[in-house]
C-alpha cells in the first residue's frame, strides 16, 4: 500500500504538473501522499510506543479522505465544506488526546472504519456525478472506491460480530 500510494501521488503531480488548470489533481496528489504516510506509520507501528502509530495513521488517512473528497466536489464544480471535510481528523486527534480509545485497537476499528468507509462512498459519489467531465476514468475510479469502502464496512461488520474477542495490536485486520 506504501509503495502504491507513493507511485500513484508521484503519477497524479505529473498529471497536476502538466494540468494546471485542474486543481483536483493538486489536491488528490496531497491526498495520496497522505495516504501513503499512513501506510507508513502502520508498517511502522512496532517503532512507536503503544498504539501511537496507528492513532496517526488513522489521522493521516480522515485528512486524505476529507481532501480527496474536496478535490472530487471541486472536480465536479461544486463547493465543498472544509469542516465537514476536516472534522473527523481534528475529532480522532480529540479522541486520542482524551484517550477516549483506551488501550484497545477494536474500539479505534470501530470508530474509523465506518468513518474511511463512508469517505470513500462519499468520494464515489461525487466522482458518479462528476463523470460527465470525464466519463470513463471518473466511473473507474467511482466503482473501485465504492469496493474500498465496502471493505471497511465489512471490516466493521467482522469486528462487530467477534463480540468478545479482544484484537491484538499487532493484527492486521
Amino acid at each position: 500500500l506504501l509503495v502504491v500510494c507513493t507511485v500513484l501521488a508521484g503519477l497524479l503531480a505529473l498529471t497536476w504538473l502538466q494540468n494546471r488548470s485542474v486543481p483536483a489533481f493538486g489536491m488528490w496528489t496531497i491526498s495520496f501522499v497522505l495516504c501513503a504516510a499512513a501506510a507508513g506509520f502502520v508498517v511502522a507501528r512496532d517503532s512507536l510506543p503503544g498504539l501511537l502509530a496507528i492513532d496517526i495513521a488513522n489521522t493521516l488517512r480522515f485528512l486524505a479522505f476529507g481532501i480527496a473528497w474536496q478535490a472530487a466536489r471541486h472536480f465536479g464544480g461544486r463547493k465543498g465544506n472544509w469542516v465537514l471535510a476536516l472534522g473527523p481528523a481534528l475529532l480522532w486527534l480529540a479522541a486520542c488526546y482524551l484517550s477516549l480509545f483506551g488501550d484497545g485497537l477494536r474500539v479505534r476499528i470501530l470508530v474509523a472504519s465506518p468513518v474511511v468507509a463512508l469517505g470513500a462512498f462519499a468520494i464515489a459519489r461525487e466522482l458518479w456525478t462528476a463523470a460527465s467531465r470525464s466519463p470513463w476514468i471518473a466511473r473507474l475510479a467511482a466503482a473501485l472506491l465504492a469496493v474500498h469502502g465496502a471493505a471497511f464496512a465489512a471490516r466493521f461488520l467482522f469486528v462487530v460480530f467477534t463480540v468478545g474477542s479482544q484484537v491484538a495490536p499487532d493484527a492486521s485486520i
